[in-house]
């Protein structure tokens, strides 16, 4: 019984267990779920707000590309307009090319360049004539017209206008008032330059010191190119208040003639320097140039010597060969001549005997031996003739 209720016991704490272990598992995956829903929840409300924000891009994209294209249409309405307006312009002053004012106008007057801009100022002072005091309203209303830009003070053509709107007297009296002011002005400018031109006459004649003076100053220039340009502070420090060397000071009047002769003298000595220079430096180059020359004729006898003795050589080897092969042929013609000798002496007393001193069986075989013996001696003068 005990054991039975051990079982139980058990079985029991088993069961619990296992459902325990079933809610936990249950509560994990409900968990899970619930974070997995909350997870797609946000992530379809970002998508949905991408969404919304890449369709609000979308359009502001558009209104922007819209308003850029208009944009561009506007400013090629704007160049076409231009070009046109240029070419009109162009065209009327191909076609005013002669065109002259029929009124006398001061001189040195900027005036239209075209019959068109001409009539059209004709019309507008009739029109200030008529309105009067009304005119600037009128002013007012053509600021932005190209063509009415000469009732601008800024305007070249503004004072011509004005001139326009004079009465046929006044402008009489404009032309001879600006004829008069302009005579004035000549004889003011020729005075200036011919009072210009004697105060520095004068000038220059005082500027220049006497002969004894003159001769004074050249020493000094001299004595400054030598020494240098400390020899000129030290004269001015020691006798520069002494009369004679007055010259010296800046304040003197002979200051710039000493001046000028001491920057003549140091053009002179910078020529005569620079002239010394490119003699030497012509020398220089005309030593190396010799140098380079004997150089290259130095390299082109060891050349042509190199090549002569190679010739040379060439010339003695072939000779040794031409002896070598000259003695082989005397030696061998020697040679022969001796066999032929021996042969012809042999023949000679034609013996009853064979080549090692034996006796034929009858003068058949003698005669035999000998008719072969002198038929190779035949062929081998012929064979010989030809080296010979």
């Amino acid at each position: 019984r005990s054991e039975s209720r051990r079982d139980r016991e058990l079985d029991d704490r088993s069961e619990q267990r296992r459902s325990g272990r079933s809610r936990r598992r249950s509560r994990e995956r409900d968990s899970k779920r619930s974070r997995w829903s909350e997870v797609r929840d946000r992530s379809r409300d970002q998508e949905s707000s991408d969404e919304e924000e890449r369709e609000k891009k979308r359009e502001e994209e558009e209104l922007a590309r819209k308003k850029k294209e208009e944009l561009l249409e506007e400013e090629r309405l704007k160049e076409v307009k231009r070009v046109r307006e240029i070419e009109r312009r162009r065209e009327e002053e191909k076609g005013d090319l002669n065109f002259t004012l029929p009124i006398a106008v001061p001189l040195e007057m900027i005036v239209p360049a075209s019959r068109r801009v001409y009539q059209v100022m004709t019309k507008t002072v009739l029109l200030r004539a008529k309105v009067g005091e009304r005119f600037n309203e009128f002013i007012d209303k053509q600021l932005s017209n190209d063509s009415f830009r000469f009732l601008i003070p800024e305007d070249p053509l503004y004072p011509f206008f004005q001139f326009l709107c004079l009465s046929p007297e006044e402008r009489r009296d404009a032309i001879f008032q600006v004829e008069l002011a302009a005579q004035k002005l000549a004889i003011q400018k020729r005075e200036e330059a011919e009072r210009k031109r004697l105060e520095e006459e004068l000038e220059r004649k005082r500027s220049i010191p006497p002969e004894r003076i003159q001769g004074l100053i050249l020493h000094v220039v001299k004595l400054v190119i030598t020494h240098g340009s400390a020899m000129q502070s030290r004269l001015a420090k020691v006798y520069g208040e002494e009369l004679p060397f007055k010259f010296l000071s800046v304040t003197s009047r002979f200051h710039a003639w000493f001046l000028s002769r001491l920057s003549e003298a140091k053009k002179a000595q910078f020529d005569k320097l620079a002239a010394e220079r490119a003699a030497r430096n012509a020398q220089k180059e005309k030593l190396a140039l010799e140098r380079m020359a004997r150089s290259v004729l130095g390299k082109k006898e060891k050349l042509a010597q190199a090549e002569a003795e190679k010739k040379e050589a060439e010339k003695k080897k072939k000779l040794s060969k031409v002896k070598e092969r000259m003695q082989r042929i005397l030696k061998k013609e020697k040679e022969d001549q001796v066999s032929q000798s021996l042969k012809s002496l042999a023949l000679s007393f034609k013996p009853k005997l064979n080549p090692v001193g034996e006796t034929f069986g009858n003068e058949e075989e003698s005669d035999d031996f000998w008719g072969d013996l002198e038929g190779e001696e035949k062929a081998k003068k012929v064979e010989v003739a030809p080296a010979k």
